[in-house]
C-alpha cells in the first residue's frame, strides 16, 4: 500500500493507476484544510506519462468527519494519478464549517513515490 500526504490541503492517498499489476490494491487517506466533513466527494483519475487522463476515473466520498476516504481495486493499476477532494471542512480557527466548499487537489506517481510522500 503506498501513502501519499499533500501538506496543509493533505489528500492522503494509496494506491496506483495507468497500467495495470497483478493483485488487489487500497487507496486511502484523508482530505485535510481542516477536516473535510462526511459526505465530501474524492475523485482519482488515472494519467499517462504526460500527465493527461487516459478516461479511468475512480469516486468515492469521505466516511466521517474527519476527512478519511478508501477506494479498494480489484487490480491495481500504477502510475501517476491525480486526486481532487470537494467538500465543505471544519474551519478550526471559527469553530464552525466553512461557508462554501473548496476542492484541493493532488498528484501522485505510483510508480517512483515512497510509501509516503509529501508535497505542497
Amino acid at each position: 500500500m503506498v501513502r501519499v500526504a499533500l501538506i496543509c490541503l493533505a489528500i492522503a492517498g494509496v494506491g496506483a493507476c495507468g497500467h495495470p499489476r497483478s493483485g488487489s490494491s487500497t487507496l486511502s487517506g484523508g482530505l485535510e484544510k481542516g477536516p473535510f466533513v462526511v459526505g465530501s466527494s474524492v475523485s482519482v483519475s488515472a494519467l499517462d506519462g504526460n500527465l493527461q487522463p487516459i478516461g479511468q476515473l475512480f469516486e468515492t466520498q469521505t466516511i466521517d468527519d474527519a476527512g478519511r476516504f478508501q477506494i479498494d481495486f480489484a487490480e491495481a493499476p500504477i502510475g501517476p494519478l491525480v486526486l481532487e477532494g470537494n467538500g465543505f471542512y471544519y474551519n478550526e480557527i471559527l469553530g464552525r464549517l466553512s461557508d462554501a466548499p473548496i476542492a484541493l487537489r493532488g498528484l501522485v506517481d505510483t510508480r517512483t513515490d515512497a510509501r509516503t510522500r509529501s508535497t505542497t
